[in-house]
């Protein structure tokens, strides 16, 4: 028994020709790379979503430069308010962007796209250029 135990996987390493059998034809490289083009394609947005997003972050650079720049306390727009109140949470939250707070990372993340983006010189956002 010893002796299989030995030259079974010394067998295992001989070139399969020399030992009398035919070798099985080489598998494509094709598998893993099909799973990789089927999730790429999975996650590709669409050109309508990319408008839809476009678009979006359009509203929302709009809703950021309208909620700096509203002083009116009722405004009718609930979507200053949340904005107003997201400010208002970043200036007294504990953790911050560094801590890990969610909010205070969405917020800066706003802040940074809007002053990427702004050719204003008297911008209402706060630290834009």
């Amino acid at each position: 028994m010893r002796c299989l135990r030995r030259l079974l996987p010394r067998c295992r390493l001989l070139p399969l020709r020399s030992r009398g059998v035919t070798p099985p034809p080489p598998q494509p490289a094709l598998q893993s790379t099909r799973y990789s083009q089927v999730d790429e394609t999975r996650t590709r947005l669409t050109q309508v979503e990319r408008d839809q997003r476009q678009v979006q972050l359009q509203r929302t650079m709009e809703l950021l430069k309208h909620a700096c720049s509203c002083q009116d306390s009722n405004c009718s727009s609930s979507s200053c308010r949340k904005v107003r109140a997201l400010f208002q949470h970043a200036v007294h939250c504990q953790l911050k962007v560094t801590g890990g707070c969610p909010h205070c990372k969405k917020m800066w993340c706003l802040l940074t796209l809007h002053a990427k983006s702004c050719v204003e010189p008297n911008c209402p956002v706060p630290r834009c250029k």
